[in-house]
């Protein structure tokens, strides 16, 4: 097995084990989550803060008009993590130190909810923090329903199968 299923086995062994409601965040990740490519981070972009991932890559993906991305990030074990995205599915994650080495599965969130859930919470980050947010993550699961094919070739580089 190679770390990208490790990931996506985790998640299903979470969702197996526990009954909905439980672990809302893992069911929805590996329902309506995608898996996306790993990838140095690009020449001239600096690593930036540590443990900051949900600051971090706000403001990345603000400054270079990158997708902003929230799920389950694994180099050792899977955590919660946020993490920027290309046009072409390819990861761009300012936090961690070898992001080449992770594997990736989770939600490209809208940059309109992303400020909005950040200016309604006052701090940053979607899904992964202090309280589930239930109702969001159904708002979230409704429009990756609606709007599942552009988001596939958004992922995909503009190439779906």
């Amino acid at each position: 097995m190679n770390l990208q299923q490790d990931l996506i086995q985790y998640l299903q062994q979470m969702v197996d084990f526990f009954e909905a409601p439980m672990c809302p965040l893992e069911r929805f990740i590996l329902e309506c989550g995608q898996d996306f490519k790993p990838a140095k981070r690009p020449k001239g972009l600096r690593k930036m803060t540590d443990k900051q991932c949900y600051r971090n890559a706000t403001v990345l993906s603000r400054e270079r008009g990158l997708h902003y991305a929230e799920g389950f990030a694994a180099s050792i074990i899977p955590v919660l993590h946020a993490w920027c995205v290309d046009d072409n599915g390819t990861v761009v994650d300012p936090t961690w130190r070898h992001p080449e080495k992770a594997a990736y599965r989770g939600f490209i969130i809208p940059q309109e909810i992303l400020a909005r859930e950040i200016l309604r919470n006052g701090y940053y980050g979607v899904l992964g923090q202090d309280i589930i947010d239930i109702k969001l993550i159904e708002r979230l699961r409704k429009f990756h329903l609606a709007n599942q094919p552009k988001l596939a070739k958004a992922a995909s580089g503009g190439m779906t199968s």
